[in-house]
């Protein structure tokens, strides 16, 4: 457990938001090439794949996402917005996967749950534990895959919570 740093900071796959740039462009192209045929199916790829592009743009821009894990607890931006939780109001982390059990490739996420002295968004909270069996959860994994960033994430919480 001493093996960790006392404060780290990680960051979004960089390769993932690049190829996500890439084939934006490559539905955007496509559609709007078919889009002229008056297909609205095609209109309505061109406006997703725009706003593809520009996620993946801000995404790709520097400090626009990154997690900061240290002995207060964790501190993460996500699109600019930056989002402080303590050790003290998590009681713990694991992962989920979204969508449809059925479907062959689920993404999974890193989920948290809260300590029951925590006042925050409680209706949104029991929603999202009702969906997911988490309470809230990370927007990225920061360049790991969800389960060793959970993992990561649960021993600093082991050795920095009170």
């Amino acid at each position: 457990m001493n093996s960790i740093k006392e404060e780290t900071t990680l960051y979004p796959n960089k390769i993932q938001w690049t190829l996500a740039l890439l084939a934006s462009m490559g539905v955007m192209y496509w559609s709007l090439a078919n889009s002229f045929k008056g297909d609205n199916f095609s209109f309505f790829c061109s406006i997703m794949s725009a706003l593809m592009l520009l996620l993946s743009v801000v995404m790709l821009l520097p400090g626009s996402s990154w997690l900061k894990i240290d002995r207060q607890g964790i501190k993460f931006a996500h699109i600019f917005k930056v989002t402080c939780i303590k050790w003290h109001d998590i009681q713990e982390f694991g992962t989920f996967s979204s969508g449809p059990p059925y479907l062959l490739f689920r993404e999974k996420y890193v989920g948290l749950n809260f300590r029951g002295n925590y006042k925050e968004f409680k209706n949104a909270r029991s929603t999202a534990k009702a969906l997911t069996g988490f309470e809230g959860s990370l927007p990225d994994s920061y360049g790991k895959k969800p389960t060793h960033l959970a993992e990561i994430l649960n021993q600093y919480h082991s050795i920095y919570s009170e």
